[in-house]
């Protein structure tokens, strides 16, 4: 109980810490550009259940997988990748942090109809891995998209810091 709580926690601070750098510019880093969907799928990991994932899990994954999929797309088209100087910034807006929100309320919404309908008694109303994967999901989308649609991207990939 206190590891599922724990890990909850963990996942609702770095939401919040997520979608309240939405609308500031922020400094690009490679390594953070790996690092959280490495770290949620860490998390993930951790996670899965001992034994064989029952189907309402595995179901409730992959509409989980969706909607974190199509959330890194509209994060990925509505976010702007620009120089300052030799820094290379991101800075969403008010539809990517809608994206973020419209996440979470659909992921637990989502969780709510598969608990109720599906989960055995006794069980935890958030599966703690699908949601970390779900995190893991919607990063790696928004990251690899925006390296393909920014050459800034490539370039502070590449080493290459030319000021615009």
């Amino acid at each position: 109980m206190f590891d599922h709580n724990m890990n909850l926690f963990v996942i609702a601070l770095i939401m919040i810490w997520v979608i309240s750098r939405q609308l500031r510019p922020r400094k690009i880093k490679k390594v953070s550009l790996f690092l959280l969907p490495i770290l949620a799928l860490y998390g993930a990991s951790q996670n899965l259940p001992q034994t064989s994932l029952p189907i309402y899990q595995i179901v409730e994954f992959l509409f989980i997988a969706g909607v974190a999929l199509l959330a890194g797309i509209v994060q990925a088209k509505y976010t702007r990748i620009y120089w300052s100087g030799d820094q290379l910034y991101m800075q969403g807006n008010k539809i990517t942090l809608f994206a973020w929100i419209l996440l979470i309320a659909v992921r637990y919404g989502i969780a709510f109809i598969f608990y109720a309908l599906f989960a055995p008694a006794g069980s935890k109303l958030t599966v703690v891995w699908i949601v970390w994967v779900g995190v893991a999901i919607m990063f790696s989308t928004r990251n690899v998209l925006l390296y393909r649609k920014w050459p800034e991207m490539r370039e502070m990939l590449r080493g290459q810091n030319q000021a615009h």
